[in-house]
């Protein structure tokens, strides 16, 4: 009977566990099913926001969709209308492009043929530039031929004028000594003019006519005259320098004789006596090299040894391609030497253009002497040659 009783003081204690179990998985359960329920509310919001779009993705489906349509029709109205005006044409435009793809065959050809054969006729361009040079020789010698003429005529002319006019041969005598650049050559004389002109202002006391034969003695400047000469004729390769000092020879000589008449300023003349101490004065050479150092806007150029034609004309190439260089003219060619006049791009003394042509790699150029604004330059025919 103790057996019989201890099963049944342990029943209520595993109904109570039982029931607490179950009770607390109620719980788990009510708690899941209100999550649950919460998921399924916010699910339900989404899908009805996923609705209200549904329209417009459709429509904008259908819009898009409407759109490629008439898109697609269109480029098939036009490519059939395109067609159609093809078929329509005539044949003749493709007759047309055959004959001008013929006629282009034909002409590449003839300039295949030509630029074949044009190596037998590149020498024509060249042969064709030396007239022109030879043009321009030819004219620079009628032009020295014309000048000697009228040297020689002043000559034949000057003597029986000298006696009368002294002074102004003792004037010209210092004018060919200096540099040999005729621009420098004015200078010197305005000095002297004045010496003559101030005897001019006193013509009230010529009455003394007796001081006439007062020329008598200045006889001894007439050797001066022609002493200028063989200096002018020394530099044989610098040429074309001598020809302005020619020139302005002839303008005095011509000056003199219009001033023949006044025979009363022969006693002037006798008081320009000590005039030959004053006319040393301004030939020193220093009076030169001013302008040596001043800006000038063309020098010439003595180039020396030139063996050819040909190679004057390559060097006036060579000398025209230097950027400072704007014009080159030849003023003279003879025995082996050019005088060149080169204008210049921008004033620069002699010495800053002698730098620049020095610099050229072809041709090779060795200063010999600057004058003035004349540069003697000698070619290094070892270090560069012109073919």
């Amino acid at each position: 009977m103790a057996d019989a009783g201890r099963p049944q003081d342990s029943t209520p204690l595993a109904a109570d566990d039982m029931i607490g179990s179950l009770a607390t998985r109620v719980r788990e359960l009510s708690l899941r099913v209100a999550q649950l329920q919460g998921e399924l509310e916010a699910a339900r919001r989404r899908i009805a926001v996923y609705e209200d779009f549904d329209a417009q993705v459709e429509d904008s489906l259908s819009t898009a969709l409407r759109a490629a349509t008439q898109i697609r029709e269109r480029a098939r109205v036009s490519a059939e209308a395109i067609a159609e005006e093809a078929r329509s044409q005539p044949p003749a435009p493709a007759a047309e492009m055959d004959a001008l793809r013929i006629e282009r065959d034909a002409l590449r050809r003839a300039i295949e043929e030509a630029s074949s054969r044009s190596p037998s006729r590149t020498p024509a361009p060249v042969v064709a530039t030396f007239p022109m040079s030879e043009m321009r020789t030819a004219a620079t010698e009628a032009l020295r031929g014309v000048f000697k003429e009228l040297v020689d005529e002043i000559r034949a002319t000057a003597p029986p004028a000298a006696p009368v006019h002294q002074v102004s041969a003792a004037q010209a005598v210092p004018m060919p000594q200096p540099a040999t650049s005729p621009s420098s050559l004015v200078p010197p004389s305005i000095p002297d003019v004045p010496a003559a002109q101030r005897p001019a202002s006193a013509p009230p006391p010529p009455a003394p006519a007796a001081p006439t034969p007062a020329p008598a003695p200045q006889p001894t400047f007439a050797p001066p005259a022609p002493a200028p000469e063989p200096t002018w004729v020394a530099p044989s390769r610098p040429t074309v320098v001598p020809q302005p000092e020619r020139s302005a020879l002839v303008e005095d000589v011509d000056v003199a004789p219009a001033a023949a008449a006044p025979t009363a300023q022969a006693a002037p003349a006798s008081q320009a006596a000590p005039a030959p101490v004053a006319v040393p004065a301004p030939q020193p050479a220093p009076q030169w090299f001013p302008p040596a150092v001043e800006a000038v806007g063309e020098v010439q150029v003595v180039l020396s040894p030139i063996s050819s034609f040909p190679r004057l004309v390559e060097l006036e190439r060579r000398l025209q391609g230097m950027p400072v260089v704007r014009t080159v003219y030849a003023r003279d060619f003879r025995n082996g030497a050019a005088t060149l006049a080169i204008g210049l791009r921008h004033p620069m003394t002699v010495d800053e253009f002698a730098a620049a042509v020095t610099k050229l790699d072809y041709p090779r150029l060795r200063i010999v002497s600057t004058s003035g604004y004349v540069l003697e330059l000698r070619i290094d025919t070892e270090a560069s040659s012109i073919a």
